[in-house]
Order: C-alpha cells, then sequence, then structure tokens
C-alpha cells in the first residue's frame, strides 16, 4: 500500500521490466514517471492499484512497450502525446478515461494490443486507426 515517489527505483538505471500490479498502491504517478533513471524500462504494469488523477507524461520512459494501467481510477482525456511512441501493448481499460479516442493513437506503427474498454470514451472510432497494421488486440466494449 501507499504511493509511488520519485525517488524510488532512483539509479536503476538498467531495469527493464517493473511489475507493481496489484499492490493497493494509490496517489498521482506524476512524481514517478518523471524521475530520472528509468530510460530503459520495457515494461511497466500498475493494473489493479487505485491511482488517480489523469494519465501522466510517459514520454520520458522512452524505451516501455509494454504499460498496463487498467483496473485503477484514471481521469479525463487520454493523450497520445504522452504516450512514447515505442508503445506494442497500452491497456487502459476500466478506469474513467472519457472524451473522444485520441486520433494521433494511429500514428502508434508498433502497437499490437489496444484496450479502452471499461471508460466513458465518446464519439467515432478514429478511421486512423486503421493505419496500425501490427494491431492484433482492440477492446472497446462497454464505453
Amino acid at each position: 500500500t501507499g504511493s509511488l515517489t520519485a525517488n524510488v527505483f532512483n539509479g536503476a538505471s538498467h531495469l527493464e521490466h517493473l511489475y507493481l500490479n496489484g499492490n493497493k498502491l494509490s496517489g498521482k504517478l506524476d512524481d514517478f514517471v518523471s524521475a530520472k533513471g528509468l530510460e530503459a524500462l520495457k515494461k511497466l504494469r500498475l493494473e489493479y492499484n487505485s491511482f488517480s488523477g489523469t494519465i501522466p507524461d510517459f514520454t520520458g520512459m522512452p524505451s516501455i512497450e509494454v504499460l498496463y494501467l487498467y483496473n485503477n481510477s484514471f481521469t479525463g482525456s487520454l493523450n497520445a502525446d504522452k504516450l512514447p511512441p515505442t508503445l506494442k501493448k497500452l491497456k487502459v481499460s476500466n478506469n474513467t478515461l472519457n472524451n473522444e479516442i485520441p486520433s494521433k493513437l494511429g500514428e502508434f506503427a508498433n502497437l499490437e494490443v489496444l484496450s479502452l474498454n471499461g471508460n466513458e470514451f465518446v464519439g467515432k472510432i478514429p478511421s486512423e486507426l486503421s493505419n496500425l497494421n501490427s494491431l492484433q488486440i482492440f477492446h472497446l466494449q462497454r464505453n
């Protein structure tokens, strides 16, 4: 239980996989994702916690390929400008994300899994998502 602070993994410059799912962690992730030393991180699994606020800017983690943020309490829009283009798997299901699905997600050429279900997205599915030639799984139910 508790929150993640910027210095928790300070200096873990070789850390590639970080799984903290199902630990009753809470609070905002802004300080944690802005911490130095996590540039090598490829997989970050934070699902089944109680993180809140908007999804922070993950572009400071340029190696991330797998980002699981589902089953938390994130709110607001999904801002694709705050996601690294290296993503292969993005799961943000079962939060309270709203507004439209960002068309910029269609530029994530390596994206294989996109799970957006169980949120409050509105509007049409962006036609740009048809550019996702690597996409194998797309979940959008319950929006």
